[in-house]
């Protein structure tokens, strides 16, 4: 009996494929190409002409809202773009802010935000009340980026490759440095309950901070582990 692995479906995109989204119930699927171009493919029907979004620039990074409602692009030279799937405009919201290549850009699992890390090694926010209004830059904060599934905590690194745990309910607000770092982080990712925090980095070595014993005066505990051993608290 044949693989039914072994044949994948083939989606002609007719320039180069530069980012990929499923959405989160899996029924679209968004891709960035070259020939500034993003399509909408309906899983439920791969057969049928994919939906066409026409930009100025290529299209370098793409993603779904949770709830289905809007598609974000980011062109080569850092527009970013949001296209309502709901019918509600035909035409993008631009988003101002970004003026670099944007390296990641993803929505919170809360849909209240849209996070941009750019080439510039800069992170912008747009908090989904206000989209048409300019971006919420983080001062000191550098790619790469994480977002609790509930979207009160991000974390990015910072020039002193310092995880900093930032509070989405005020972002004006100073963040928490955590220490315990070593060389420039590479990887940042929340556990699904966020009560733990993971970065990779350049050093060969995931440091992991437990985020419940967080508060402004008391920096969290940190283990590190690295490929020469197990768990190697760090005091």
């Amino acid at each position: 009996m044949a693989n039914p692995l072994a044949e994948p479906i083939s989606l002609n995109t007719g320039s180069q494929v530069n980012s990929l989204a499923f959405s989160a119930d899996g029924h679209w699927l968004a891709v960035g190409v070259d020939a500034n171009m993003a399509y909408l493919w309906d899983m439920t029907r791969l057969t049928a002409r994919p939906f066409g979004f026409q930009h100025d620039r290529d299209v370098e990074q793409v993603a779904i809202s949770p709830n289905n409602r809007w598609l974000a692009t980011a062109e080569r030279q850092g527009q970013v773009q949001l296209w309502s799937l709901t019918g509600e405009t035909s035409l993008p919201i631009i988003l101002a802010g970004t003026t670099a290549s944007v390296t990641d850009l993803f929505f919170s699992a809360d849909n209240q935000w849209l996070v941009a890390a750019s080439s510039k090694r800069t992170v912008h926010l747009w908090p989904a009340s206000a989209q048409a209004s300019d971006s919420i830059s983080l001062s000191r904060a550098i790619p790469p980026v994480a977002i609790t599934s509930d979207g009160l905590h991000l974390a990015t690194s910072s020039a002193n490759n310092a995880p900093l745990m930032w509070n989405m309910a005020d972002t004006n607000a100073a963040p928490i440095a955590l220490q315990g770092g070593g060389g420039p982080i590479l990887a940042l990712t929340f556990s699904a309950d966020g009560r733990r925090l993971a970065a990779g980095s350049e050093d060969h070595t995931v440091r992991i901070w437990d985020t419940t014993q967080l508060t402004n005066s008391r920096p969290a505990r940190t283990r590190g582990v690295s490929p020469s051993g197990g768990f190697q608290p760090k005091r």
